[in-house]
């Protein structure tokens, strides 16, 4: 009863500590400080459009003063300014601009780390199920390597097998103990840096169904060469439109432009509207006497102009610069969504292919079996049957999370969080 009590226990406590990827990834969004700081970099670029934008605003200041012989401060001095820009030179436009690229970079920059995370979660998930799947595969190797021992010693003990042939048998159990160390081993590491990622302890995620990826990576594999170009375009045609990466390459343009043209505008007049109001009461007046200004102020840079000279220089090389940076992310960008694409469908070919194969050796394995118990089979081929189904049920279960992985990458370089957008493109666009 008590070792009842206890089992329920334990069984309860792996319950409450089991997470589905949903949970996972709300949970790296709340706990990753590199999320954070993007979200802050974002507030910051806002805070500092908003300032740009209040340079068209006036500036009004107040002051005082009171002044006197011998520390008697009798005479009284109040003053209120007030500036308006009128033409600075482009500066007020161009910095405004300048700001708004540059808050659009931060939420692109937000943006793409909220992608960048949930896509990493989903990467470091699958990785734990990968290897679990593949833990249990070298623990039914490992069982059946001691079956298969057992019948093996009870043949050598009949005479009906070698010595050589029994030490082969206890060879393939010693590799087979050493195997499940190793996948133990890697579960137990995979789950470490899924738990570290999410900042969290004793998470284990859950299982998922597969079946629906099998079917995708179906109909995935029986595409045509054409189907496949076809789809290729509209993927790159998407990407290049709603990669952020691709968008701050584009920001980068904009925002070099700015400076060039704010670099040209430095060469114009500064033109500004004065007005003040002033109240004085000294030994020469009865009381308080007011008097007002208005005027313009103009300002002309004369000398140097080498430097803004130099200054245009620059801005003029760092946008050609951020225009052959542009092309070259295009490039880039459309080069990956080819690659990614091109490796989905190959991980979907190779997952049916892995699932053929698997059928075709558990059936091997099967029938050797039988051979092997009636004598008809010799140890190696019967132990070579067995090795090949171990290595076919990993190589099936590394092909499902191979391809969920490649279908990860590829959805993270349209920038999108769910997959409605790639699965239409995927699955409808070839008709």
């Amino acid at each position: 009863m008590k070792k009842a009590i206890i089992l329920i226990i334990v069984l309860a406590a792996s319950l409450l500590s089991a997470i589905n990827l949903s949970q996972a990834k709300e949970l790296g969004l709340k706990n990753n400080l590199e999320y954070q700081n993007s979200e802050n970099d974002l507030k910051s670029a806002t805070a500092s459009k908003l300032q740009a934008y209040s340079a068209i605003l006036p500036s009004v200041t107040a002051s005082g003063s009171y002044s006197g012989d011998d520390l008697d401060l009798d005479n009284t001095n109040y003053s209120l300014n007030l500036s308006q820009p009128i033409f600075q030179g482009g500066s007020i436009i161009y910095g405004m601009k300048i700001a708004g690229s540059q808050e659009d970079t931060a939420e692109n920059n937000f943006t793409s780390a909220k992608v960048n995370l949930l896509a990493d979660v989903e990467s470091k998930y699958f990785s734990v199920l990968e290897a679990a799947a593949l833990l249990d595969v070298s623990e039914t190797s490992l069982d059946r390597a001691n079956l298969q021992l057992q019948t093996a010693d009870t043949k050598h003990k009949l005479g009906a097998i070698s010595s050589s042939d029994f030490m082969q048998f206890q060879l393939d159990k010693s590799q087979s103990d050493v195997s499940y160390f190793s996948a133990d081993k890697q579960y137990k590491t995979s789950l470490k840096d899924f738990n570290n990622y999410l900042d969290s302890n004793n998470q284990v995620p859950e299982d998922i169904s597969v079946l629906n990826y099998i079917d995708e990576a179906e109909e995935l594999s029986k595409y045509s060469i054409i189907d496949i170009e076809t789809i290729n375009d509209k993927i790159a045609e998407a990407v290049l439109g709603q990669n952020l990466t691709l968008k701050n390459s584009e920001n980068s343009v904009e925002t070099a432009k700015s400076y060039l043209r704010l670099a040209k505008t430095s060469f114009l007049p500064t033109i500004g509207l004065t007005a003040s109001s002033n109240w004085i009461n000294d030994e020469m007046s009865d009381d308080f006497e007011d008097s007002q200004s208005f005027g313009i102020a103009v300002s002309v840079p004369i000398f140097p102009l080498v430097d803004k000279g130099l200054s245009y220089q620059t801005k003029k090389f760092s946008y050609l610069s951020s225009q052959n940076n542009l092309e070259n992310s295009k490039s880039s960008t459309q080069l990956q969504s080819e690659t990614a694409w091109l490796e989905l469908v190959t991980s979907a070919k190779s997952l049916i292919s892995a699932q053929i194969s698997l059928s075709y050796a558990r059936a091997i394995y099967d029938q050797s079996t039988t051979e092997f118990k009636l004598g008809e089979l010799s140890s190696s081929d019967y132990l070579n049957s067995s090795i090949s189904l171990s290595n076919t049920e990993s190589q099936y279960y590394s092909a499902i999370y191979n391809y969920l992985r490649n279908k990860s990458n590829l959805n993270k370089l349209l920038c999108e969080e769910e997959y409605s957008t790639l699965n239409t493109i995927i699955f409808e666009g070839a008709k």
